[in-house]
């Protein structure tokens, strides 16, 4: 039910689950809706036909909101990365930094310290199981 974030659409009150079309056997998402409490039983007790189809639209119209949403939220990445993709051309290599492909310890290749100890951590948590399952393809051939 995150169409409605987890709430009634009526009030802010943690909701509860009411089927749309009780005449609609099955109970997918698309004929559930989240009210609260209080209005889930006025709406089990005291439905009509037009107070399903109210409702019916309302759910229609809170999934497409939902998907509208998730819609612009992937556009906003795509177009952070395109930002970043656009700037790559421009952005100016440092010198301060020896820029070679020669392998050398990590130690030397790292002034900060922390930032070494993260990766060191990774490399062993990451690469040590990597070598063991690679290890271990190799034996059982």
């Amino acid at each position: 039910m995150t169409d409605v974030r987890n709430h009634c659409l009526h009030t802010e009150l943690i909701y509860d689950v009411a089927v749309i079309d009780p005449s609609n056997s099955s109970n997918e998402q698309s004929n559930l809706i989240a009210l609260c409490p209080e209005c889930a039983a006025k709406y089990a007790a005291l439905k009509t036909p037009d107070d399903i189809a109210r409702m019916t639209k309302i759910k229609e119209a809170l999934v497409n909101a939902h998907d509208d949403q998730e819609i612009r939220a992937d556009q906003h990445v795509q177009e952070g990365v395109r930002r970043v993709i656009e700037k790559i051309p421009f952005i100016k290599p440092p010198t301060d930094i020896d820029l070679n492909y020669d392998p050398v310890p990590v130690r030397q290749k790292i002034s900060d310290f922390a930032l070494y100890l993260r990766i060191k951590t990774d490399v062993n948590v990451y690469f040590k199981a990597w070598r063991f399952d690679t290890c271990l393809e190799e034996i059982s051939g």
